[in-house]
Protein backbone atom coordinates (compact mmCIF):
# COMPACT_ATOMS: atom_id res chain seq x y z
CA UNK A 1 0.00 0.00 0.00
CA UNK A 2 2.64 2.24 0.90
CA UNK A 3 5.54 2.51 -1.55
CA UNK A 4 6.01 5.96 -1.55
CA UNK A 5 6.32 8.71 1.42
CA UNK A 6 6.60 12.41 1.33
CA UNK A 7 8.40 14.58 4.41
CA UNK A 8 7.89 17.98 3.57
CA UNK A 9 10.95 20.26 5.34
CA UNK A 10 10.92 23.63 6.17
CA UNK A 11 14.62 24.03 7.31
CA UNK A 12 14.05 24.03 10.47
CA UNK A 13 14.54 21.33 13.42
CA UNK A 14 11.26 20.72 14.55
CA UNK A 15 10.32 19.56 11.06
CA UNK A 16 12.65 16.66 11.01
CA UNK A 17 10.87 15.20 13.91
CA UNK A 18 8.57 13.98 11.00
CA UNK A 19 11.58 11.72 9.57
CA UNK A 20 11.42 8.66 12.42
CA UNK A 21 7.93 8.44 11.53
CA UNK A 22 8.38 7.92 7.96
CA UNK A 23 11.01 5.84 8.79
CA UNK A 24 8.61 3.53 11.05
CA UNK A 25 6.45 2.82 8.12
CA UNK A 26 8.80 3.36 5.13
CA UNK A 27 11.40 0.43 6.75
CA UNK A 28 8.98 -2.42 6.73
CA UNK A 29 7.25 -1.32 3.45
CA UNK A 30 10.19 -1.05 1.71
CA UNK A 31 9.02 2.16 0.63
CA UNK A 32 11.25 5.50 -0.68
CA UNK A 33 11.08 8.70 1.56
CA UNK A 34 11.18 12.05 -0.49
CA UNK A 35 12.07 15.06 1.46
CA UNK A 36 10.41 17.90 -0.02
CA UNK A 37 11.17 22.07 0.83
CA UNK A 38 9.28 24.54 -0.71
CA UNK A 39 10.67 27.92 -1.61
CA UNK A 40 8.02 30.59 -1.65
CA UNK A 41 10.05 33.62 -3.59
CA UNK A 42 8.19 37.28 -3.29
CA UNK A 43 5.90 37.59 -6.34
CA UNK A 44 5.79 41.84 -6.64
CA UNK A 45 5.46 42.28 -10.42
CA UNK A 46 6.06 46.26 -9.11
CA UNK A 47 9.62 46.31 -8.53
CA UNK A 48 12.49 47.68 -11.02
CA UNK A 49 13.64 45.62 -13.32
CA UNK A 50 17.42 45.94 -11.57
CA UNK A 51 15.75 45.22 -8.38
CA UNK A 52 14.16 42.02 -10.32
CA UNK A 53 17.78 40.74 -10.97
CA UNK A 54 18.82 41.65 -7.59
CA UNK A 55 15.58 39.20 -6.41
CA UNK A 56 16.12 36.27 -9.16
CA UNK A 57 19.61 36.12 -8.06
CA UNK A 58 18.97 35.97 -4.44
CA UNK A 59 15.82 33.54 -4.78
CA UNK A 60 18.59 31.12 -7.19
CA UNK A 61 20.90 31.33 -4.31
CA UNK A 62 18.57 30.00 -2.05
CA UNK A 63 17.46 26.98 -4.17
CA UNK A 64 21.28 26.03 -4.35
CA UNK A 65 22.00 26.09 -0.81
CA UNK A 66 18.49 24.44 -0.49
CA UNK A 67 19.10 21.70 -2.93
CA UNK A 68 22.60 20.98 -1.17
CA UNK A 69 21.25 20.83 2.73
CA UNK A 70 18.34 18.68 1.89
CA UNK A 71 20.40 16.99 -1.14
CA UNK A 72 23.16 16.25 2.08
CA UNK A 73 20.48 15.15 4.68
CA UNK A 74 18.90 12.40 2.30
CA UNK A 75 22.23 11.10 1.55
CA UNK A 76 23.11 10.83 4.96
CA UNK A 77 19.81 8.81 5.88
CA UNK A 78 20.12 6.84 2.85
CA UNK A 79 23.11 5.68 4.11
CA UNK A 80 22.39 5.12 7.79
CA UNK A 81 18.78 3.43 7.35
CA UNK A 82 17.88 0.72 4.78
CA UNK A 83 15.40 3.10 3.57
CA UNK A 84 16.05 4.96 0.24
CA UNK A 85 16.01 8.93 0.40
CA UNK A 86 15.44 11.12 -2.29
CA UNK A 87 15.35 15.22 -1.98
CA UNK A 88 13.27 17.88 -4.14
CA UNK A 89 13.30 21.85 -4.08
CA UNK A 90 9.63 23.01 -5.75
CA UNK A 91 8.30 26.20 -5.97
CA UNK A 92 4.94 27.81 -5.11
CA UNK A 93 2.53 28.21 -2.10
CA UNK A 94 3.85 25.60 -0.02
CA UNK A 95 0.21 23.81 0.75
CA UNK A 96 -1.00 23.98 -3.29
CA UNK A 97 3.24 22.71 -4.30
CA UNK A 98 3.30 19.95 -1.68
CA UNK A 99 -0.20 18.81 -2.80
CA UNK A 100 0.58 18.99 -6.59
CA UNK A 101 4.31 17.22 -6.25
CA UNK A 102 2.22 14.16 -4.43
CA UNK A 103 0.29 13.77 -6.82
CA UNK A 104 2.30 13.85 -9.66
CA UNK A 105 4.92 11.78 -7.90
CA UNK A 106 2.39 9.27 -6.98
CA UNK A 107 2.69 9.60 -2.98
CA UNK A 108 1.02 7.46 -0.72
CA UNK A 109 1.31 9.08 2.78
CA UNK A 110 2.40 12.01 3.64
CA UNK A 111 4.34 12.43 7.08
CA UNK A 112 4.66 16.47 8.52
CA UNK A 113 4.84 18.13 11.53
CA UNK A 114 2.04 20.29 12.59
CA UNK A 115 4.31 23.40 13.44
CA UNK A 116 4.58 26.84 11.99
CA UNK A 117 7.40 27.56 9.18
CA UNK A 118 8.50 30.03 12.12
CA UNK A 119 10.30 27.01 13.81
CA UNK A 120 8.08 27.41 17.16
CA UNK A 121 6.20 23.89 18.14
CA UNK A 122 2.88 25.24 17.65
CA UNK A 123 -0.04 22.26 17.79
CA UNK A 124 -2.63 23.95 16.52
CA UNK A 125 -4.89 23.70 13.15
CA UNK A 126 -5.25 25.86 10.16
CA UNK A 127 -2.13 26.63 8.29
CA UNK A 128 -0.06 24.58 6.01
CA UNK A 129 -0.79 20.73 7.55
CA UNK A 130 -4.81 21.83 8.05
CA UNK A 131 -4.65 22.69 3.68
CA UNK A 132 -2.79 19.31 3.11
CA UNK A 133 -4.70 17.36 5.35
CA UNK A 134 -8.35 18.78 4.02
CA UNK A 135 -7.30 18.29 0.00
CA UNK A 136 -4.81 15.37 0.16
CA UNK A 137 -5.74 12.67 -1.96
CA UNK A 138 -3.32 10.41 0.26
CA UNK A 139 -3.66 9.95 4.19
CA UNK A 140 -1.21 12.45 5.65
CA UNK A 141 0.67 11.13 9.65
CA UNK A 142 0.84 14.53 11.73
CA UNK A 143 3.71 14.41 13.92
CA UNK A 144 3.69 16.60 17.09
CA UNK A 145 7.24 18.32 17.65
CA UNK A 146 9.08 18.06 20.73
CA UNK A 147 11.61 20.09 22.76
CA UNK A 148 14.33 17.13 22.22
CA UNK A 149 16.40 16.97 18.63
CA UNK A 150 15.31 14.38 16.65
CA UNK A 151 17.24 11.26 16.00
CA UNK A 152 16.95 11.04 12.20
CA UNK A 153 18.03 7.54 12.11
CA UNK A 154 15.70 5.90 14.72
CA UNK A 155 12.32 4.64 13.88
CA UNK A 156 9.86 6.46 15.98
CA UNK A 157 7.73 3.09 17.81
CA UNK A 158 4.63 2.27 17.23
CA UNK A 159 3.26 0.09 19.95
CA UNK A 160 -0.88 0.98 19.95
CA UNK A 161 -2.74 2.66 17.55
CA UNK A 162 -6.26 3.67 18.33
CA UNK A 163 -9.47 4.03 16.07
CA UNK A 164 -12.15 6.09 16.75
CA UNK A 165 -14.75 5.37 15.15
CA UNK A 166 -19.13 6.81 15.22
CA UNK A 167 -20.54 4.20 12.84
CA UNK A 168 -20.86 6.04 9.50
CA UNK A 169 -18.88 5.07 6.46
CA UNK A 170 -16.95 7.88 6.82
CA UNK A 171 -15.42 7.37 9.80
CA UNK A 172 -14.51 3.62 8.61
CA UNK A 173 -12.32 4.83 5.82
CA UNK A 174 -9.65 5.43 8.01
CA UNK A 175 -9.95 1.28 8.43
CA UNK A 176 -7.72 0.08 5.33
CA UNK A 177 -4.71 2.54 6.78
CA UNK A 178 -4.88 1.76 10.41
CA UNK A 179 -4.56 -1.77 9.72
CA UNK A 180 -1.41 -1.41 7.16
CA UNK A 181 0.42 0.69 10.04
CA UNK A 182 -0.67 -1.93 12.33
CA UNK A 183 0.92 -4.66 10.30
CA UNK A 184 4.34 -2.86 9.09
CA UNK A 185 5.08 -1.90 12.87
CA UNK A 186 4.06 -4.66 14.71
CA UNK A 187 1.47 -2.40 16.85
CA UNK A 188 -1.96 -3.54 18.35
CA UNK A 189 -4.97 -1.59 17.93
CA UNK A 190 -8.39 -0.89 19.51
CA UNK A 191 -11.46 0.26 17.71
CA UNK A 192 -13.13 2.68 20.21
CA UNK A 193 -16.67 4.25 19.60
CA UNK A 194 -17.62 7.10 22.18
CA UNK A 195 -21.41 7.08 22.86
CA UNK A 196 -22.93 10.68 23.12
CA UNK A 197 -25.77 9.66 25.14
CA UNK A 198 -29.14 10.37 23.41
CA UNK A 199 -29.71 13.28 25.68
CA UNK A 200 -27.05 15.00 24.95
CA UNK A 201 -27.77 15.16 21.20
CA UNK A 202 -30.91 16.95 21.41
CA UNK A 203 -29.00 19.86 20.84
CA UNK A 204 -31.18 21.52 24.28
CA UNK A 205 -28.73 23.54 26.68
CA UNK A 206 -29.87 21.43 30.01
CA UNK A 207 -27.76 20.70 33.12
CA UNK A 208 -26.61 17.46 32.87
CA UNK A 209 -26.30 15.23 35.87
CA UNK A 210 -23.47 12.25 35.78
CA UNK A 211 -25.86 9.50 36.27
CA UNK A 212 -27.24 10.77 32.64
CA UNK A 213 -23.84 10.19 30.60
CA UNK A 214 -24.12 6.12 31.33
CA UNK A 215 -25.05 4.91 28.39
CA UNK A 216 -28.13 2.63 28.15
CA UNK A 217 -27.88 -1.48 28.20
CA UNK A 218 -29.16 -0.92 24.22
CA UNK A 219 -26.63 1.75 23.33
CA UNK A 220 -23.96 -0.59 24.81
CA UNK A 221 -24.97 -3.60 22.96
CA UNK A 222 -25.28 -1.80 19.53
CA UNK A 223 -21.64 0.00 20.37
CA UNK A 224 -19.97 -3.21 21.02
CA UNK A 225 -21.75 -5.29 18.11
CA UNK A 226 -20.65 -2.82 15.41
CA UNK A 227 -16.94 -2.77 16.55
CA UNK A 228 -16.95 -6.52 16.41
CA UNK A 229 -18.36 -6.48 13.42
CA UNK A 230 -15.17 -4.57 12.57
CA UNK A 231 -12.06 -6.86 14.21
CA UNK A 232 -12.18 -10.04 11.16
CA UNK A 233 -10.54 -7.59 8.77
CA UNK A 234 -7.88 -6.93 11.83
CA UNK A 235 -7.91 -10.64 12.73
CA UNK A 236 -7.50 -12.02 9.30
CA UNK A 237 -4.26 -9.41 8.91
CA UNK A 238 -2.72 -10.70 12.21
CA UNK A 239 -3.30 -7.72 13.96
CA UNK A 240 -3.97 -7.91 17.84
CA UNK A 241 -7.20 -5.88 18.47
CA UNK A 242 -9.60 -4.73 20.71
CA UNK A 243 -12.77 -2.90 21.00
CA UNK A 244 -13.91 -0.25 23.74
CA UNK A 245 -17.19 1.58 23.83
CA UNK A 246 -16.97 4.60 26.55
CA UNK A 247 -19.98 7.06 27.32
CA UNK A 248 -18.75 10.41 27.46
CA UNK A 249 -20.52 13.88 26.75
CA UNK A 250 -18.22 14.63 24.10
CA UNK A 251 -16.89 12.73 21.33
CA UNK A 252 -13.40 14.74 20.98
CA UNK A 253 -13.19 14.64 25.61
CA UNK A 254 -14.06 11.04 25.20
CA UNK A 255 -11.17 10.14 23.08
CA UNK A 256 -9.00 12.17 24.74
CA UNK A 257 -9.69 10.58 28.23
CA UNK A 258 -9.41 6.85 26.91
CA UNK A 259 -5.80 8.14 25.16
CA UNK A 260 -4.89 9.25 28.95
CA UNK A 261 -5.05 6.20 30.85
CA UNK A 262 -4.30 4.11 27.83
CA UNK A 263 -0.82 3.58 26.05
CA UNK A 264 -2.24 4.76 22.99
CA UNK A 265 0.88 5.70 20.13
CA UNK A 266 -0.84 6.93 17.07
CA UNK A 267 -4.84 8.03 16.70
CA UNK A 268 -6.25 6.94 13.13
CA UNK A 269 -9.16 8.70 12.45
CA UNK A 270 -11.12 10.28 9.18
CA UNK A 271 -12.36 13.56 8.65
CA UNK A 272 -14.07 15.61 6.26
CA UNK A 273 -11.60 18.03 3.47
CA UNK A 274 -13.34 19.71 0.92
CA UNK A 275 -12.19 19.82 -3.33
CA UNK A 276 -14.33 23.66 -3.22
CA UNK A 277 -14.27 26.50 -1.12
CA UNK A 278 -11.90 26.82 1.15
CA UNK A 279 -14.30 28.24 3.84
CA UNK A 280 -14.62 24.25 5.21
CA UNK A 281 -12.63 23.32 8.05
CA UNK A 282 -11.51 19.47 9.65
CA UNK A 283 -14.12 18.01 11.54
CA UNK A 284 -14.26 19.49 15.56
CA UNK A 285 -12.92 16.17 16.82
CA UNK A 286 -10.04 16.54 14.99
CA UNK A 287 -9.30 20.12 15.38
CA UNK A 288 -9.70 19.46 19.41
CA UNK A 289 -7.47 16.37 19.08
CA UNK A 290 -4.86 18.38 17.46
CA UNK A 291 -5.15 21.25 20.28
CA UNK A 292 -5.00 19.00 23.28
CA UNK A 293 -3.02 15.88 22.41
CA UNK A 294 0.61 15.28 21.77
CA UNK A 295 -0.04 12.12 20.17
CA UNK A 296 0.58 11.85 16.33
CA UNK A 297 -2.68 11.19 14.23
CA UNK A 298 -2.74 9.92 11.41
CA UNK A 299 -5.75 11.22 9.16
CA UNK A 300 -7.38 10.33 5.89
CA UNK A 301 -10.30 13.24 4.63
CA UNK A 302 -13.54 12.04 2.87
CA UNK A 303 -13.66 14.94 0.11
CA UNK A 304 -16.88 16.40 -0.44
CA UNK A 305 -17.76 19.13 -2.99
CA UNK A 306 -18.20 22.73 -0.96
CA UNK A 307 -21.65 24.31 -2.10
CA UNK A 308 -22.51 28.07 -1.73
Amino acid sequence: MYQALMVPLDGSEFGRHAIPWALAIAEPAGARVDLVHVLTPPYDLGVAAGDKLVLTEAIDSERTATEQRLGDLANRLSIGTEVRFSSAVIEGHTADALLRYADENAIDLIVMTTHGRSGLARAVLGSISDQVVRHSRCPVLLARPHRHVAEDHEAAAVSDVLVPLDGTVTSEAILEHALEVCRLTGASCTLLHVIVPELLLTGVAVPVAPADLRATIAEERQADAYLASLVDRFREGLVPVTIAALPHADVASGILEYCAGHPVSLVAMATRGTRGLERAMLGSTMDALLKKTHLPLLATATHIDAKD
